[in-house]
Order: C-alpha cells, then sequence, then structure tokens
C-alpha cells in the first residue's frame, strides 16, 4: 500500500496550462479596502502589505492577537487576513 506521498492521480479529463493571473490584472478591479493584516512574522506582514497595497488598500498590521483587537476597537476595517499560529491570542481564538 503507497502512502500518500507516493500516490499517483490519473485523470480521463484534458489538462489546460493558462497562467495564473498576476496581481496587476486584478488592480481596479475592487473598491479599495480597510485591511488588518495580523501575523507574528515581520517578513510575512511586509510581503503581504506591499502586495496588497499595489492593489489600492489601505493596510494595518498587528503582530498578534490581542495588537488586533486593539486596533479593531479603534478603527472598522474590512477585512482581517490572520495567521493560524501566534503568541498571546492565535488566529483561532
Amino acid at each position: 500500500m503507497r502512502s500518500h506521498e507516493e500516490s499517483v492521480v490519473a485523470s480521463d479529463s484534458p489538462r489546460h496550462a493558462s497562467a495564473p493571473p498576476q496581481p496587476d490584472q486584478w488592480a481596479g478591479k475592487a473598491e479599495p479596502a480597510t485591511i488588518l493584516l495580523v501575523d507574528d512574522e515581520k517578513l510575512s506582514r511586509l510581503i503581504n502589505k506591499k502586495r496588497l497595497s499595489r492593489l489600492g488598500h489601505q493596510i494595518l498590521e498587528a503582530q498578534d492577537g490581542v495588537e488586533a483587537l486593539k486596533i479593531l476597537r479603534q478603527q472598522p476595517v474590512e477585512l482581517v487576513i490572520s495567521d493560524w499560529m501566534m503568541p498571546e491570542r492565535d488566529g483561532p481564538t
């Protein structure tokens, strides 16, 4: 019996390769939003902030759930993007 890493899946359906859309292709297609990025990894916040800012969104940052809750009490946001595992309060809590 093969482990899940060794499994091979076959399909009769044709495969159509297409390039994934580039972030700039979506620019201007959505209203700018205020987005709160919550992640204890500074580099992850930086990368996501750069990408989302290019699309015209206003980005707020928090390094953990406690800081995120403080920000949410002070300012409304349309979207929260949160890491799952962080110190203090994480994504699920």
